[in-house]
């Protein structure tokens, strides 16, 4: 699992995915083990920590977790707030590809 440490997501091609998330969220605790899953599918994805990462907290008004931004070639084109089960997830990428 990639951690917040490369945030040029404006320069980048293709599909990333920016995971916020807590370690005081109950929902947040059922998603993160589906992230190596949807790994197969989207190989950039990006984990925030909402009480460590305030500038990418206010940058993309993220008001609760867990939030899934998903861009495409550097534009945000879909977002998923709250839980969203692996195949919620998938279809979103799908979408986005």
């Amino acid at each position: 699992m990639k951690k917040n440490t490369d945030y040029s997501i404006d320069s980048s091609s293709g599909v990333v995915l920016l995971i916020f998330w807590a370690e005081w969220c109950g929902p947040c605790k059922l998603l993160m083990p589906l992230v190596d899953e949807i790994r197969k599918e989207v190989n950039d994805i990006y984990t925030i920590n909402v009480d460590y990462e305030n500038l990418l907290v206010e940058k993309y008004k993220i008001k609760s977790v867990p939030t899934i931004l998903f861009f495409k070639d550097g534009k945000l084109v879909e977002t998923l707030i709250g839980y969203s089960n692996k195949n919620e997830i998938l279809e979103k990428i799908m979408l986005v590809k």
